[in-house]
């Protein structure tokens, strides 16, 4: 069985459809896993979607890991939280501790990771574009693409290491059409229910690839990379 932890900072409702698709698919038996614990940038009351994702991962009953990366900053008096990034990862292996997960999933973790926290763990990211496509959030890349008039985007799922840029691309089957990494696929003039409509339900699933991915990073699966070793994070302003 694949022991998964999970970190994600929870905004809104992408983020527990992501937690939830995963969790109905191991309740079920389809995926052969468990999440071990959920680790959360924000405390309890500094948003509403981060509570409301904080009491869904209660109600199935999985270890809740808090430490908000905002109130660290204040207490650190910087604004820049490139700053006290390190020693904010320091704080989160410390209460992570316990746990020792073969994979950990970023579904929606709005932070960078420092070195240690990089080499410590094997982690796995999704990013809501083609290689060489936008960066950002995926709801600002969906509409720089609406905005561009792309013709075609995709989705990479990525081994996190510690040069942003250089992580390793896995393919991922896609429904109907060859491998969804590496690739491309056509995009629809508008989003499901036109153009105001706003969600990844406009460009595929997250979710599901995600499930695909982590079917395939069994612990022991021949040809996965441990984690690297050398260059730090880049960091971006926050």
């Amino acid at each position: 069985m694949l022991r998964l932890g999970w970190f994600s900072t929870g905004r809104g409702e992408g983020s527990r459809n992501l937690l939830r698709f995963i969790q109905r698919h191991i309740t079920s038996g389809h995926l052969p896993a468990a999440i071990d614990f959920v680790f959360c940038n924000r405390d309890l009351g500094e948003a509403e979607g981060s509570d409301q994702f904080h009491a869904l991962v209660r109600s199935y009953n999985i270890p809740l890991v808090t430490l908000s990366s905002d109130r660290f900053r204040r207490e650190h008096k910087t604004r820049q939280f490139d700053q006290v990034r390190e020693q904010y990862d320091a704080q989160v292996l410390r209460r992570l501790e316990g746990f020792a997960p073969d994979l950990v999933v970023l579904a929606g973790y709005m932070l960078f990771t420092a070195a240690e926290l990089c080499t410590r763990y094997r982690m796995l990211n999704l990013h809501p574009a083609a290689p060489g496509g936008p960066m950002g959030a995926w709801q600002s890349i969906v509409w720089r693409l609406i905005e561009e008039k792309a013709k075609e985007s995709g989705i990479q799922v990525q081994l996190a290491t510690m040069a942003l840029v250089a992580a390793d691309r896995r393919s991922v089957p896609r429904r109907g059409q060859g491998h969804l990494l590496g690739g491309a696929s056509p995009l629809p003039a508008h989003p499901p229910g036109g153009p105001e409509t706003r969600g990844p339900t406009a460009f595929g699933n997250p979710s599901r690839l995600r499930h695909r991915a982590a079917q395939g990073c069994r612990p022991a699966a021949p040809g996965l990379p441990g984690p690297p070793s050398s260059r730090p994070v880049p960091q971006r302003p926050r």
